[in-house]
């Protein structure tokens, strides 16, 4: 048909779609329109790449069989024509129609009003847990006589790190042992900033100096502070800690070039200053000071995440104790919290108000995932949860997802099958001097130590040979994974005939159990073509076999996972083939 120049240049259009839609991952779509037209690029940007690998089948395919021709012609024409016009018309049309006026207008405000920063000392919602929180005693009596300690052996002040991931309450911790009366007494000055992700370094300079001096001691007008360089300020700051003995917390610290701009702090004062760091990233933790204490916040144990629970959902009781016909769906619904404080609080605040039926409840659980978009209180808790995904990399990201979207609620992962699992379905980037399974290994030891994969086992020697997602991460996950068709569950919840439009489906259920799927339902057949990834986790050999003996719909499959099914040969109605070489 002569479209290798029409083909390539496809191709060309498919990366630099990719490359935009990667950019507009960590993009914040405020405008409904602007959301549709990425949604419609991303539908594009999957019927292109259908059609490319198609194409690539198509030409492997009729190197041993030359009656592919006409299935390759009746593809190719009925594909190319609508491609086009979506490419060269209709995409760039309604990005000029609707789009480019709101976005230069956003661009306008967004220079004028200068970039948005969080404010120093100013808390999310979801940070403020209440200082109450069952499980905390214990960290803080680990805290407290860090800070207290006269002992020291090092010229050079503490750095106190308060690690885990979101939700665990790091920072009601850190204000726990900051407001304890004895701390108070026993530092000169104190200060408390949020650094965040994103953060003005003078500002918050500036927020420290006000906090440990008073304004009588600043000898500069309120304006000459306000315009004070970053030099000047870290001067005045030395000036202001010389011969005291300070407590500086730095809250929600992202990254190591965010503590370096503050490293000043541990230059000054008296021996025996404190500075207490919050953070997600054990790479900040263990980069701060040869002299820093670490402590890594642990998921709250059954008993306690339940007192908490009832703490909070049945406030009003004398007892605050749960009624003995709604335990059943309250310990469900607690255990899908998995020990997270902030989860627990969130759904005890929300479960108060809620009538108290065992139908209401158990309803309420088994929509759970739905709410978690839907509902005010818990989308506000979500968005807390996914701060730390939306700060991934882009490869980062698709590999955690891949892990949330893949596997099963509570399952531990081995390592080396994951590890496996990504380089076979192209989810690694080639490093020279590095194989795919050490540069692999490296994506995984990141999403440990920025606290977005949990340690589920470790070998004698300490190091991590399986992991697991937090269930509640895992649900939020789910419905980021569903928005972008990354990947289709098939689980007690079933699959629509939309959600078998990813490009990967993981079996969880007996395929009977689900007739949204079941092989047999011919209007079902063709979404599944789109599938590269089939991966089993039932032991039901009747599902695979179904499944398998699709192949005609299957042509495009490249990750084929049958460990969990009780099966010794592919059956015989299968062909399976490697066009790729691989």
């Amino acid at each position: 048909m002569d479209i290798e120049h029409e083909f390539n240049n496809l191709r060309k259009e498919l990366r630099s779609m990719q490359f935009f839609l990667r950019d507009m991952e960590h993009s914040k779509l405020d405008s409904e329109s602007l959301v549709n037209w990425v949604e419609e690029v991303q539908e594009a940007a999957r019927e292109l790449e259908d059609m490319t690998e198609q194409i690539v089948y198509y030409d492997r395919a009729l190197v041993w069989d030359k009656s592919w021709t006409s299935k390759a012609y009746a593809y190719i024409s009925s594909r190319l024509p609508k491609l086009k016009e979506d490419f060269e018309i209709n995409i760039p049309q309604k990005r000029d129609r609707y789009l480019r006026p709101n976005l230069v207008r956003r661009e306008e405000q967004s220079c004028s009003s200068g970039r948005q920063m969080r404010q120093p000392d100013e808390e999310l919602p979801h940070e403020t847990m209440g200082t109450d929180v069952v499980g905390m005693e214990q960290n803080e009596a680990t805290v407290i006589p860090w800070l207290l300690s006269e002992t020291d052996n090092s010229q050079r002040n503490m750095v106190i790190s308060i690690c885990g991931m979101a939700g665990l309450g790091k920072t009601c911790l850190a204000r726990r042992v900051y407001n304890n009366q004895h701390v108070k007494r026993h530092f000169d000055c104190s200060a408390w900033v949020s650094i965040s992700k994103t953060y003005n370094a003078e500002e918050l300079l500036r927020s420290i100096i006000r906090q440990i001096i008073h304004k009588r001691e600043v000898q500069a007008t309120p304006d000459e502070f306000d315009r004070s360089s970053s030099a000047a300020l870290v001067s005045l700051l030395d000036q202001c800690l010389h011969q005291k003995r300070y407590v500086i917390v730095l809250d929600d610290v992202w990254s190591r070039n965010a503590y370096t701009d503050f490293s000043n702090l541990l230059q000054n004062g008296k021996i025996g200053s404190r500075v207490i760091v919050t953070t997600r990233d054990h790479h900040v933790a263990a980069s701060l000071s040869l002299d820093s204490r670490i402590l890594n916040l642990q998921p709250l144990p059954e008993s306690e995440a339940w007192s908490l629970f009832c703490k909070k959902a049945f406030w009003t009781d004398p007892n605050k104790s749960c009624p003995r016909d709604l335990e059943d769906w309250a310990r469900r619904i607690v255990a899908k919290c998995d020990g997270l404080p902030l989860a627990i609080l969130t759904l005890g605040s929300l479960m108060s108000s809620q009538d108290r039926s065992s139908l209401n409840w158990k309803h309420f659980y088994l929509g759970i995932s739905s709410q978690l978009s839907n509902n005010e209180m818990l989308v506000t808790m979500s968005r807390s949860l996914m701060l730390g995904n939306d700060d991934l990399p882009y490869h980062l990201n698709q590999c955690y997802l891949y892990c949330c979207s893949v596997f099963p609620e509570s399952r531990a992962i081995k390592k080396n099958w994951l590890l496996r699992l990504w380089v076979a379905e192209g989810l690694v980037e080639d490093k020279r001097g590095m194989t795919s399974e050490e540069v692999a290994e490296g994506y995984f030891d990141e999403l440990i130590l920025r606290s977005m994969l949990q340690v589920a086992r470790k070998d004698e020697s300490g190091k991590v040979k399986a992991c697991r997602m937090h269930i509640l991460m895992r649900e939020v996950s789910l419905c980021v994974s569903k928005a972008h068709k990354f990947c289709a569950v098939l689980d007690e919840q079933g699959a629509t005939a939309d959600d078998v439009k990813a490009r990967r489906l993981s079996v969880q259920i007996s395929i009977e159990k689900a007739p949204a799927v079941h092989p047999n339902n011919k209007k079902e057949e063709a979404p599944l073509s789109r599938l590269r990834s089939l991966l089993f986790f039932v032991d039901d050999r009747a599902s695979a076999a179904s499944f398998l003996t699709m192949s005609p719909n299957l042509m495009l499959l490249k990750v084929l996972e049958l460990r969990n099914v009780p099966i010794d040969h592919v059956p015989d109605e299968c062909s399976i083939c490697s066009i790729y070489g691989t």
